[in-house]
This record gives C-alpha cells, sequence and structure tokens, in this order.
C-alpha cells in the first residue's frame, strides 16, 4: 500500500456490502479502507476519529441516515469530502445529498472502477457525477417543481387518504385538495393517483 493512497471510511448497514466494497477496493493501490460504519452515527464517530481522506455513505441506514450524517460532518467539517453511494436514483434525492454536503454521487450497482475513479475524483477536491445519474438530473431540469402543499397532499395520498380527508389533516377545502392534486397529475405526468405516489417515491420526493 502506497504511503500516500487515499484513506476511506465506508458507511453502509449491510455487512455483506460493506465487505464487498473493501473488497473491490483492496485491489486498488491508491486506497486504503481504514475503517468500516453501519449507520450514521458510527459514521461521523469514525470520521472524528480518524479524520478519513474521503467517506462513502449510504444515504438510507437505520438509527441516523446517511444524509443526516453528511449533513452533520458538513457542518463542523466544510472541507470534508463525501461519497454518496446508495440504490436510488430520484433526482430530489440526489439533490438533498448535494445540499447535504456530497462532492459525489454513485449508484450501489455501478462497476467497481467508477467507484475507484469517483473516490479519486472526490479525493481531488472534484465533483463527480455517474453518467446515469447526470442523465436523471438533466432530464429533471425541465420539470416543474412540487410546492410545499402539493407534497403534502401527495404524502397524504401516499397514505391512502381520501381528498376528503386530506382537507380535513391539512384544513383545506375538498375543491382545494382536487386541485392540488390535478397540479401535481399535471406536473408529474401521472395519469392517477397510484402512479403519482410512484413517480413520487422513485424521484425521493417521498419516502415510505
Amino acid at each position: 500500500m502506497s504511503a500516500d493512497a487515499i484513506r476511506v471510511v465506508i458507511a453502509d448497514d449491510h455487512a455483506m456490502f460493506r465487505e464487498g466494497m473493501n473488497a473491490v477496493l483492496s485491489h486498488s493501490p491508491r486506497i486504503q479502507v481504514v475503517g468500516m460504519a453501519a449507520n450514521g452515527h458510527e459514521a461521523i464517530l469514525l470520521f472524528e476519529q480518524l479524520r478519513p481522506d474521503v467517506m462513502v455513505l449510504d444515504l438510507k441506514m437505520p438509527e441516523m441516515s446517511g444524509l443526516e450524517a453528511m449533513q452533520a460532518i458538513h457542518a463542523r467539517h466544510a472541507r470534508a469530502r463525501l461519497l454518496a453511494l446508495t440504490t436510488f436514483s430520484g433526482d430530489a434525492l440526489m439533490r438533498k445529498a448535494f445540499a447535504a454536503g456530497a462532492s459525489g454521487y454513485v449508484l450501489k450497482h455501478s462497476v467497481s472502477a467508477e467507484l475507484i475513479d469517483a473516490i479519486i475524483a472526490v479525493h481531488s477536491g472534484r465533483r463527480y457525477v455517474s453518467e446515469q445519474v447526470a442523465m436523471i438530473l438533466a432530464e429533471s431540469v425541465t420539470a416543474a417543481p412540487l410546492t410545499e402543499r402539493e407534497l403534502q397532499v401527495l404524502s397524504r395520498m401516499s397514505k391512502g387518504d381520501s381528498n376528503r380527508a386530506i382537507g380535513t389533516v391539512l384544513n383545506i377545502s375538498e375543491e382545494t385538495v382536487k386541485a392540488h392534486i390535478k397540479s401535481i397529475f399535471s406536473k408529474t405526468g401521472a395519469s392517477d393517483r397510484t402512479q403519482a405516489v410512484i413517480m413520487a417515491l422513485q424521484r425521493g420526493l417521498l419516502e415510505l
């Protein structure tokens, strides 16, 4: 292992995936895995203890998510090199990750060479976005954003609430609920409530 190898900490709640990633990265003479965490709390502790050159975080973890851990680390260490790694390719989640301090975003099914390239790029101070992620972000640029109220209506829709129930919870009329749902359909291109919820989940606008 080179003395100037990039020191990396991996944070993922699946032990087999952590070990697999460790095995992949061990083949690169430029990278040394110095620690592994199973949740966001452990990730923060390991970052403080080890001060890695790059931290790779799964965005969806129990107890404290990778997204929350990123925010906490970035708030204390603005120059921290953080790489988001996830199975979720929704544009809303990607934007949240970059807002939280991520310097790169890679999907879990990416080939090992891309993960190594991403770590090297982030370590050098560059932003890394995989080709598939870049395409998703580009496609979402023209999409009209949902308002806060529309997101609230959508969240209630995901729980199976009727228009009347949504109106009661949000303290708005049933006609106003219908207007919001019509706007949601228009902005997302959905043809019904189920499709709107599925599309919102895929984009990372909603979490179950």
